[in-house]
């Protein structure tokens, strides 16, 4: 089983979506700003955007709920 699939199956059981690249142009830059940058590199964290309140982000660790909860 690739990388992919296995991330892919995690990411069904969880109950959060997959993202198999991310568009330059869905990246919200001003949130990027916002987020200081060791944190994001230690908890594999990328704010994407917001929507109607929501804070979407890419995470290389999808079970990784308490960094999550820390944004």
């Amino acid at each position: 089983m690739s990388a992919a699939v296995h991330d892919q199956h995690l990411a069904d059981r969880l109950g959060v979506p997959f993202l198999e690249s991310i568009v330059d142009s869905r990246v919200d830059t001003a949130l990027l700003m916002r987020l200081p940058l060791p944190f994001a590199r230690r908890n594999v964290l990328l704010p994407l955007y917001c929507n109607e309140g929501t804070l979407l982000v890419a995470s290389g660790d999808p079970a990784g709920f308490l960094a999550l909860d820390e944004l």
